[in-house]
């Protein structure tokens, strides 16, 4: 029998694009932006901060020799006498580290922080691709597991917030032994791969963002001088492991400084100027003090800052020597945190006015360095050609009508005898065969996603949900507006 066989790869009716930023091309950004993507790129579960510090340390000019301490801050002291003024900004971050590796292969968490006070903090983990740190510092990439909204649709409220229970991690392995065999261990760390975006008006969103914003503001002050500068008394600059798991970073500084002054960079926690969407200040405007008294002293010197009451340094020193600073913030505690660099900037001269540092008259640097992509020791399967061909499918956007990328590629993939088609709805057909009786093989070119319905006075967009997906596996989390322009 005769028949004729047509494959078709429909081009169905969704839109914009939700593919985060593991496809961000490695060029040339502004360099505030620059670094503090490799800040927020580093993982720095409260603990296990080493990759962080070993950031900050990159940064700092060659005169700079910070010391770790027993605790892992990263310590640096210039000058000496009185009146020593201690500078400090966090190292670390929210997150979860391995707490059982079951049979089968999954892994399960445990949050080690007490830091993050949002209460979907574990619900922007689930269904989300993941990156386990061995203590070799070998990244193991996974995802955590989520229900197929096809599947389980009555089962269960697609609402319903997920929490630490519902988090299971999936490495790619079917027994436990396996996963022991990659290196993963008891206690390794959890976090998000996805972990920063830039954005546009001198913005960055990402992974304890303002965290690591602060602790760029202070490596600045260091890196602005190309030689030790001359400091009226002691400064000691600070980076601090452990703020978020009991304060234990700033607790040994205490037992070996006593400073006259504690100037502390932290975060900003829920507090009655915060808004729903967790906004602390606003961005642009410059760093945030705690007083209005504050303000004026900063005023005079010609730093901008924002009056915020709710800030609170480290218990570790009597409230009278300490002074809290913080970064705006916008979306705090979440996985996409914004900050603008201009406040960094703002802070960064702050601070140093704070040290009773001299000015140095530089200016911002004029090019930053291409920040690579996290990099994922290779396996055997990613060799094979199956993967070769699957993965620019994956990488490459097809949006609801703008499927041509996704096209081109499959049509890259064909073989010379093929001859395929393209309709009026940009379906992709190929045919072969003979006879009357036909064979029809469909595939979906296209993605799940939003559409923008209209953008706002304030810059933000509203969407349409377009095909059927469980909004909260979106919520804070990097995505891309795909514009005519491309």
């Amino acid at each position: 029998m005769s028949f004729r066989l047509l494959v078709a790869l429909a081009s169905l009716a969704l839109a914009a694009s939700l593919h985060p930023s593991a496809q961000r091309p490695s060029t040339a950004i502004d360099p505030l932006a620059s670094d503090l993507a490799r800040l927020v790129q580093a993982q720095g579960v409260s603990g296990f901060e080493g990759d962080v510090a070993a950031a900050i340390v990159r940064l700092l000019p060659a005169w700079a020799k910070p010391v770790t301490d027993e605790a892992g801050n990263l310590v640096l002291t210039i000058g000496q006498g009185s009146p020593h003024v201690l500078l400090t900004a966090p190292l670390d971050e929210d997150g979860f580290i391995v707490s059982e590796m079951t049979d089968e292969g999954f892994l399960r968490l445990h949050r080690v922080t007490t830091g993050a006070r949002h209460r979907l903090y574990e619900q922007f983990h689930y269904g989300q691709p993941v990156v386990v740190r061995t203590p070799r510092g070998t990244l193991i990439p996974g995802v955590t597991a989520t229900i197929s909204t096809h599947l389980a649709r009555g089962a269960e409220p697609m609402t319903a917030p997920r929490g630490l229970g519902d988090l299971w991690v999936d490495v790619g392995v079917e027994r436990r032994a396996e996963a022991e065999k990659l290196g993963i261990k008891m206690l390794d760390t959890v976090t998000l791969r996805e972990r920063w975006q830039a954005l546009a008006e001198s913005r960055l969103a990402g992974v304890a963002a303002q965290a690591r914003g602060g602790a760029l503001a202070l490596a600045n002050v260091v890196r602005a001088y190309d030689q030790r500068p001359a400091a009226s008394g002691t400064v000691t600059f600070a980076w601090v492991t452990q703020t978020v798991f009991g304060v234990r970073g700033h607790a040994r500084l205490a037992r070996k400084f006593a400073p006259d002054r504690v100037v502390a960079v932290v975060r900003t926690a829920p507090a009655r100027e915060a808004d729903p969407q967790g906004d602390a200040g606003v961005l642009g405007d410059g760093p945030l003090v705690a007083s209005q008294e504050r303000v004026q002293e900063a005023r005079q010197k010609g730093v901008s800052v924002q009056a915020y009451s709710s800030l609170r340094g480290p218990a570790a020193w009597p409230a009278p020597l300490t002074q809290a600073v913080a970064l705006p913030v916008r979306f705090a505690q979440t996985p996409v945190e914004m900050v603008d660099f201009e406040d960094i900037v703002a802070l960064t001269e702050l601070l140093r006015n704070l040290a009773g540092l001299p000015e140095t008259g530089k200016g911002r640097s004029e090019a930053g360095r291409p920040v690579e992509p996290i990099a994922f020791p290779s396996s055997a399967q990613q060799a094979r050609p199956f993967f070769r061909t699957l993965a620019p499918l994956i990488e490459t956007y097809g949006v609801s009508g703008a499927e041509t990328p996704v096209r081109e590629q499959i049509e890259r993939h064909l073989p010379a005898w093929a001859k395929p088609e393209t309709d009026q709805a940009g379906n992709l057909t190929v045919t072969f065969g003979q006879g009357s009786q036909e064979l029809l093989f469909v595939a979906h070119m296209d993605e799940i996603g939003y559409q923008v319905a209209e953008i706002l006075e304030d810059g933000s967009a509203s969407v349409r949900k377009l095909g059927g997906f469980m909004d909260l596996l979106l919520e804070a989390h990097p995505v891309l507006v795909h514009t005519a322009r491309g």
